[in-house]
């Protein structure tokens, strides 16, 4: 997890676009503009990265219990915002 901030974090989300998927990470332009945006900050704020603990995953572990979800479901119309 990157913070921005104190209290903030960074997400993401895949978003509904009308062309193809690209062929490969290196032709998505959202993920470039994702990877030039942390390449940024990291060069500019690198103590705000730190590695993923045993303690995060167990918020997560807390935060999304009882939550079920398909993972091999196709998304829906109403699964994309933007």
């Amino acid at each position: 997890m990157f913070t921005a901030e104190e209290g903030s974090a960074l997400s993401s989300r895949p978003v509904k676009t009308a062309s193809p998927q690209p062929d490969s990470d290196e032709d998505d332009p959202t993920l470039a503009a994702w990877r030039t945006f942390l390449e940024k900050c990291m060069r500019e704020q690198p103590e705000s990265i730190r590695p993923f603990t045993a303690a995060d995953f167990a918020g997560l572990d807390e935060l999304l219990e009882g939550v079920e979800a398909d993972l091999d479901a196709p998304l829906g119309d109403d699964d994309y915002h933007g």
